[in-house]
């Protein structure tokens, strides 16, 4: 094994991981064309289950993974500026796109929009602000205690009580769910989806705080093929019971929520793995790569506009149906996917024109 394969991360933006972004709103275009234009919400295929496994575990290992620095002091302060700067970039933003989305797109209100728990598909930054905060609030009191009350070093005890509360959160989920009044606090704030997936978040800043003995890990050849194996066995098992969760008793279904996480960390290192052994084809030297880093870097702005231009295609979706033909449907959902995106970027950059616009359509500074 290489040094170069091994070597801690370096500081700032690291281009595999922007490129890996950009892979992973590719997929979210890709899930949502199938979804919204092509099989109307009827239809799941083996690519479209495939995608859905990993792609939302690996969005929020990334951002917990870029989250991490380890040279921030943590306090009270520095929580309240990092969550203003937040609500500013993310929050805001989405508002203000989807108030358009629903009153002008939907011809809906704002009613239906913060009452949905998916909030008519824009729940992602509000959930991600969720775990942002959470973690600079268990950053803050773990450093806290560090100082005042533990030799323990600081670093030690944020990652064991992020974990923790992870857990705790996993173990809530369907509880979470079921008890009607917490229900509709879920419906109103996303929650469901913050202890749904909160553990990738955490994930990913522990793989950025122990970058050093994670990369050895899953560079080690017997590691890394027993996740690729592992990840095809449980993917192919959890798809062969293909049983509804209606039908399910609570057993069933923590059994079948198990298997889900399984899949989506062992997604998330195949992934990653691959982007990291291959990170010169991703970087700035590369059409591939620039281009993938390049929309990495304007998540935000792809993700809020996309669900303008998604297209309405049902009879290609009737076609797909028949013909059962995987790479068809890759062709077509990832030639819709990269022409949504680029409408997206173009339509970005004229609004970026306005600085003002930039600045509160897309978090941009001025």
């Amino acid at each position: 094994m290489s040094e170069s394969v091994i070597a801690p991360l370096p500081k700032g933006r690291i281009q595999y991981v922007d490129a890996l972004r950009g892979f992973t709103m590719l997929l979210v275009v890709f899930a949502h064309v199938e979804t919204f234009g092509l099989f109307n919400f009827e239809y799941e295929t083996f690519v479209g289950r495939l995608f859905q496994s990993f792609r939302m575990p690996l969005f929020f290992f990334i951002s917990g993974f870029v989250a991490y620095k380890p040279d921030r002091e943590w306090n009270l302060n520095t929580c309240w500026t990092l969550t203003k700067k937040k609500i500013a970039i993310q929050i805001i933003p989405t508002l203000a796109i989807g108030a358009v989305y629903t009153y002008a797109y939907l011809q809906s209100d704002m009613r239906s929009f913060i009452s949905d728990p998916a909030k008519l598909g824009y729940w992602f930054p509000f959930v991600l602000l969720e775990m942002f905060v959470l973690y600079y609030a268990v950053s803050a009191v773990s450093y806290t205690v560090g100082k005042k009350w533990t030799s323990i070093p600081k670093p030690v005890i944020s990652s064991v009580s992020l974990i923790f509360l992870a857990l705790v959160m996993y173990l809530l989920k369907l509880p979470f769910k079921i008890v009607p009044v917490l229900d509709t606090i879920g419906n109103f704030t996303s929650l469901h989806y913050t202890f749904n997936y909160f553990m990738y978040f955490v994930f990913g800043v522990l793989a950025r705080q122990y970058s050093d003995r994670f990369e050895t890990i899953i560079e080690n050849k017997y590691v890394s093929a027993a996740v690729i194996l592992l990840f095809a066995g449980v993917f192919f098992f959890y798809n062969f019971l293909n049983v509804s969760v209606d039908d399910m008793f609570l057993k069933e279904k923590v059994i079948l929520t198990m298997l889900e996480s399984i899949i989506g960390f062992l997604g998330v290192v195949v992934v990653y793995s691959f982007f990291r052994k291959y990170s010169d084809s991703f970087d700035g030297g590369t059409k591939l790569g620039s281009s993938l880093q390049y929309i990495g870097r304007r998540t935000l702005d792809i993700y809020l506009l996309h669900y303008f231009f998604l297209p309405f295609l049902p009879e290609a979706g009737d076609f797909l149906r028949q013909s059962h033909n995987v790479v068809l449907e890759l062709l077509i959902g990832l030639c819709l996917s990269v022409l949504i995106v680029i409408v997206c970027l173009c339509v970005s950059n004229v609004i970026r024109l306005s600085p003002f616009l930039g600045k509160y359509l897309f978090g941009a500074k001025e």
